[in-house]
């Protein structure tokens, strides 16, 4: 009931507006322009406004010195058809009200499946995944939060989760890559300080796919086993000319 509360809650670019579900579909990529975070935060930022306990921090943004979380993909390898996790991390995740931004690949070495939110971004706000091609853009508002506070990962905590199927060949690999489209890299703080695009630190990862393991394994057996059977031929086959040679080699007048 709540979930359902906060998706018909959910704020969009054009003010507060119906959705159904928080994954944008496939071939419908929507742009997300410069400060959409602080669109989402339009109806909490009033709330603050009006709490005199915290209206210093909200009219001195000033006091909280800004420092962007480091967001990280990660590295990975899958046999040919297979399906593989992608986790992107993140450091210095402190006292957020929202965060954005864009990753892509190479489309024809991985084909999307889906995305899974940590468990605790999903439970604090609203957020969206829009998958279009090789893109997605990623949004997330903490809505739950009380005024003058944020939500805090871990250090290395898993933001989200990528998952996709190798369709490319053994040797292909692909780079996953952040950037602004279709949404801006943006943090936005518990005092509405925000940071966007190339200041919002980011790290690549990829994806490279290499033969199966087990088809490795396999070939070694296989060499291993051939191998001893070769040797042990070869030694009967020694043993078994030995008395021949013997008897061609008796003795004089025998």
């Amino acid at each position: 009931m709540k979930n359902n509360q906060l998706l018909r809650q959910f704020s969009n670019l054009c003010g507060f507006g119906e959705r159904t579900g928080v994954h944008v579909p496939a071939g419908k990529a929507r742009q997300f322009p410069r400060g959409s975070l602080r669109g989402f935060k339009i109806r909490k930022l009033a709330l603050v406004l009006t709490a005199a306990l915290v209206a210093p921090i909200c009219l001195s943004p000033s006091l909280h010195a800004a420092v962007a979380p480091t967001f990280t993909a990660s590295q990975q390898t899958v046999g040919p058809g297979g399906t593989v996790y992608v986790q992107i991390t993140a450091s210095g995740f402190t006292d957020l009200l929202g965060a954005g931004f864009s990753l892509s690949w190479n489309s024809g070495v991985l084909q999307y499946v889906g995305s899974v939110l940590n468990s605790q971004l999903a439970a604090a706000g609203t957020y969206i995944f829009n998958a279009s091609g090789g893109n997605l853009g990623f949004l997330w508002s903490d809505d739950t939060s009380p005024p003058g506070s944020g939500t805090t990962l871990s250090s290395g905590g898993t933001v989200f989760t990528m998952q996709f199927t190798a369709i490319g060949g053994i040797g292909t690999s692909s780079t996953i890559t952040f950037g602004d489209s279709p949404t801006e890299r943006d943090v936005l703080f518990f005092d509405y300080t925000e940071i966007s695009g190339p200041d919002v630190p980011t790290i690549n990862g990829g994806v490279t796919v290499v033969p199966e393991p087990v088809n490795w394994a396999l070939g070694l057996f296989a060499c291993v086993f051939i191998g001893g059977a070769t040797v042990r031929w070869a030694s009967s086959r020694r043993m078994s000319l030995q008395p021949a040679q013997t008897a061609s080699h008796g003795e004089p007048g025998a």
